[in-house]
């Protein structure tokens, strides 16, 4: 969250509504396409997109927990928590969330997302 945004919206309007919304169960639900489709409207260089769907698909997962192993568990979502890219996928992903009003702002990271409403009449 930009707390600095807040703090100079207070400068200049007596309250800020915030709205922090958890997306925790969003990165098992978006599937590898989704987010690809995304990346595939960056201005990326071809071996980095390329690198990043060889990372998201067929990602397989093990868990250990003292000297017990899981099964692998081939991974449906395509942002894998706990990874290097996870947080600036999360970002791609939801790169298309937009205020409806301009005097709002959406500050995203990881699987978070901030709302900041200045001065609403209600």
């Amino acid at each position: 969250m930009s707390v600095s945004h807040i703090t100079t919206l207070l400068n200049t309007v007596p309250f800020v509504i915030v709205y922090a919304l958890d997306f925790s169960k969003a990165f098992d639900s978006d599937h590898h396409c989704a987010v690809l489709q995304k990346y595939s409207m960056l201005c990326l260089l071809d071996h980095i997109y390329n690198w990043i769907r060889a990372f998201v698909r067929d990602h397989l997962h093990v868990t250990r927990f003292g000297n017990k192993t899981s099964e692998l568990w081939k991974t449906p979502a395509n942002i894998i928590q706990g990874s290097g890219i996870g947080p600036a996928a999360y970002v791609v992903t939801a790169s298309d969330l937009q205020p409806v009003r301009p005097a709002n702002a959406i500050c995203k990271y990881s699987d978070d997302s901030y709302l900041i409403i200045p001065d609403v009449k209600l």
